[in-house]
């Protein structure tokens, strides 16, 4: 069977057409087995041209502060491949609902980040990370890389890519505790004063943030130049 060729997705329907479709199964959470059932995850996370387009049709909405990385020195239309950033995650839910999609649960997240693989630590295997992902060793700090390219990428068993590094992507979940009598499709804590970041970004050179397990949260008023976010689909 052929591998499939994608390009950066830069609109919502491009962005609908490479969902991947991530087969039910479990894994283990802090000593107790999570089971999810079969949903689709993008591809990506949700690029700048993909917010341009959501912006120009919603006419209110405008593009969020443009972070000074060195990369993103000639404008948004440079960078429309990119990972959208410094969006909140109020932000993100709104435009899921425009884009009839969802934020991600935690648990979805980090199943998905496995690529099938059971425990394991990165979404590769249990090796530290060197050249799989776009990190301060590749990045040199100088900001996103393109969703799509051909170095400092991993492609996980599901077919996503940047499950670790680039940018850290807002889950639907509060930032808790699961419940651990709810390990059937889990939603995490049902109420707090953050919501769930998943996935690392490009401005970090420890490998602990990395795990397909790890985690970090932010206030879901708040966008940061290193959030961003996909999304997932029953």
């Amino acid at each position: 069977m052929e591998k499939a060729i994608f390009t950066a997705p830069v609109t919502l329907a491009e962005y609908k057409a490479q969902l991947q479709a991530i087969p039910g199964g479990s894994f283990e959470q802090k000593g107790f087995t999570v089971t999810l059932s079969p949903f689709q995850m993008g591809r990506t996370p949700v690029t700048v041209g993909m917010w341009q387009e959501y912006a120009k049709a919603k006419l209110k909405r405008k593009m969020p502060e443009r972070p000074d990385f060195p990369v993103w020195k000639d404008g948004w239309d440079a960078v429309r491949d990119h990972p959208i950033v410094s969006v909140s995650w109020d932000e993100c839910r709104a435009y899921a609902d425009w884009a009839e999609l969802l934020l991600p649960t935690e648990a979805q997240w980090e199943y998905a980040a496995r690529g099938g693989l059971k425990d394991k630590k990165y979404p590769w295997g249990d090796e530290e990370p060197k050249e799989q992902l776009w990190w301060t060793p590749t990045s040199g700090d100088e900001g996103t890389a393109p969703v799509e390219r051909t170095n400092d990428v991993f492609v996980n068993g599901y077919g996503l890519v940047d499950m670790a590094g680039n940018v850290w992507q807002w889950c639907t979940d509060w930032f808790g505790e699961y419940a651990k009598h709810a390990t059937t499709n889990p939603i995490g804590a049902t109420q707090g004063d953050y919501m769930a970041l998943r996935g690392g970004s490009w401005q970090y050179d420890y490998t602990s943030i990395f795990r397909c397990a790890d985690r970090n949260f932010d206030e879901p008023f708040r966008g940061h130049f290193l959030w961003g976010f996909r999304l997932s689909s029953p």
